[in-house]
């Protein structure tokens, strides 16, 4: 992937705690111009989770890739565009996980503004 994220978010759904293996996933959203359906998951050799292509965010047509932040090179970067701004679906999100600080929570699917 070239270019920034549009967004980064935080998503405590059960399907993204299953892929992940983990409590919840962090992900990153690409704009995609190239994007067709049926929609494809990709894998590094290693059998790690990359990408989800192509998706649509909550609310809007316009196709995207969502990466996995952890596969990212630049993530370590004291950049903000790597920073979450908002968290979804955080009725199951596992109890002992504490705030994100300034991230938005929302109960169920996100709302993102373009």
């Amino acid at each position: 992937m070239k270019g920034d994220p549009t967004f980064a978010v935080l998503c405590h759904c059960t399907d993204c705690q299953k892929a992940t293996g983990s409590a919840f996933g962090a992900n990153l959203f690409f704009k995609d111009a190239t994007a067709t359906r049926p929609i494809n998951r990709g894998f590094c050799t290693c059998g790690s989770r990359m990408f989800i292509h192509p998706t649509t965010l909550p609310g809007k047509e316009e196709p995207i890739i969502l990466v996995a932040s952890g596969v990212v090179d630049d993530i370590h970067s004291k950049d903000t565009k790597w920073q979450p701004s908002v968290e979804g679906y955080c009725i199951p999100k596992r109890e002992w996980l504490g705030s994100f600080g300034q991230v938005k929570s929302f109960e169920g699917i996100f709302k993102l503004k373009s």
